[in-house]
């Protein structure tokens, strides 16, 4: 059987400033290319451009059996994708949680890339982040892929953000494979509201 993963469309800007009195940032950035299978679109691109039929037919899914998929459909491998988080995403956040020496209690938000709810929630609990310190957008925008972070953090904490200091741990993950987990503080920045149109 196939399913289909619900997508949004969005897009954010970062503007930064250098600060000389500006607090340490943390990164903990990885990436494996041998999982590249894993999360794929395999026509689309400059290697497999869409220029003939191939890229529409319907075609047995090697680990999937009775799934058939297109070229041009995307391709999620939910079992491999959920071991490689178990295995990947909570050491990053240990990690970049121990090189900030801080504790998880010392965190105000966990902001985390919104593919999966249930990959989050497990993350979150393993790193021992509170439940409300961990806020979603995944509910209302879907994956949003690359902005999906910087979306949370305005669609639910912005107001924290934009009136005090704030310790956030930020982690993402996906396509590749690849993985990152950050700790970054900030103190009352710009957090526009949200346009949906």
């Amino acid at each position: 059987t196939s399913s289909y993963p619900l997508f949004g469309d969005a897009g954010t800007a970062t503007a930064m400033g250098f600060d000389e009195q500006a607090p340490e940032m943390f990164f903990d950035l990885n990436t494996d290319g041998s999982g590249y299978h894993h999360i794929i679109r395999k026509y689309g691109g400059f290697r497999h451009p869409i220029d003939g039929p191939e890229a529409f037919e319907f075609k047995d899914v090697p680990d999937a059996p009775g799934a058939k998929m297109r070229g041009v459909d995307s391709y999620v491998a939910g079992a491999p994708i959920m071991e490689f988080a178990m295995r990947e995403v909570k050491p990053s956040v240990l990690r970049v949680l121990g090189e900030a020496g801080l504790s998880p209690e010392q965190v105000d938000f966990m902001f985390a890339h919104q593919a999966n709810r249930l990959i989050n929630e497990t993350v979150r609990k393993m790193a021992k982040i509170a439940p409300e310190k961990h806020p979603y957008s995944l509910t209302h925008y879907g994956n949003t892929s690359a902005p999906s972070i910087p979306l949370t953090m305005v669609a639910g904490a912005a107001q924290a953000l934009r009136e005090r200091s704030v310790t956030s741990l930020l982690t993402g993950f996906g396509v590749g494979l690849s993985w990152g987990s950050a700790v970054i503080r900030t103190r009352q920045i710009s957090c526009p509201p949200i346009a949906e149109i």
